[in-house]
């Protein structure tokens, strides 16, 4: 009962600004998963500050998954070289994005000036800790979190619209990620940063295709049905070929060992920090 009220409360705030949306849907989540919430807690989740006993495998065990109708996916063998996913059981946000916000935070773009930013298909989370900035936050078509529908492979924003973009678990949904790559390229101001997150196979040279396969095939081979491709270890240099200099950011060469079991990272985990120059 209490779920089927979450949910229709839900679908009403679809009446409010984005923002209003975002904070009250972090609000029901932190709610619902109050048996997670832990004062004197081990971990931290650094996308919604929460001090947690733990992070979990499954993100569609947690009771928000059910109040959004998110389903989890199985632990794909062939990602962090098989180690366990650890996903807050509270926001949802998997350790790349929890090693992003660690990055920004790190650099001061959390908590300085005022810029413009393309989000990507961010989650309340996420885009909660940016709501100091002038955000607009994407998605192929409009949905609870984002205000704006995009295809990114055209995006409608003019040329060097933006200080930065945040373009995490996007490009392996597209068919046409170079077309995507150029777009974010197209509509950065010169100076301006891309933070790129792909699902990524450390083991595997170059991105394998799939594009082409049935569903059930690409399930099998990348984990998750509407992946159009696994990407491999080349992955900076396909950024690079689009005009941008890249950084490649590594949680173990940055983060001290304590904190990284503290922060649920992954150590070999991959983060791109892209500039147009």
């Amino acid at each position: 009962m209490r779920l089927a009220l979450a949910r229709t409360a839900a679908r009403a705030l679809h009446v409010l600004p984005w923002r209003a949306r975002v904070a009250a849907v972090l609000a029901a989540m932190r709610a619902m998963a109050w048996q997670a919430r832990k004062a004197d807690g081990a971990c931290l989740c650094t996308a919604c500050g929460t001090r947690l006993g733990g992070f979990i495998a499954d993100y569609g065990a947690a009771p928000a998954s059910r109040l959004l109708g998110i389903a989890g996916t199985a632990n794909n063998p062939r990602l962090y070289g098989g180690a366990v996913r650890q996903s807050c059981p509270v926001c949802l946000e998997a350790e790349r994005t929890r090693f992003l916000l660690w990055t920004l935070a790190k650099e001061g773009v959390l908590d300085g000036a005022p810029i413009d930013l393309l989000v990507c298909s961010g989650g309340p989370a996420l885009l909660h800790r940016l709501r100091a900035h002038r955000v607009v936050s994407a998605n192929y078509a409009r949905t609870l979190f984002a205000d704006t529908a995009c295809d990114l492979r055209a995006a409608p924003f003019a040329d060097g619209t933006f200080d930065v973009v945040i373009c995490a678990y996007v490009l392996s949904y597209i068919d046409d990620d170079a077309a995507a790559l150029r777009e974010i390229f197209r509509v950065l101001r010169p100076g301006g940063v891309a933070w790129v997150v792909v699902p990524q196979d450390l083991s595997l040279a170059t991105a394998e295709e799939g594009a082409h396969l049935p569903a059930e095939a690409r399930l099998e081979k990348f984990g998750n049905a509407c992946h159009m491709r696994l990407y491999g270890m080349d992955f900076d240099r396909v950024l690079a070929a689009h005009g941008f200099r890249v950084e490649t950011l590594v949680p173990e060469a940055l983060v001290p060992p304590a904190e990284i079991v503290r922060l649920g990272l992954q150590p070999q985990d991959r983060l791109y920090r892209c500039m147009k120059p």
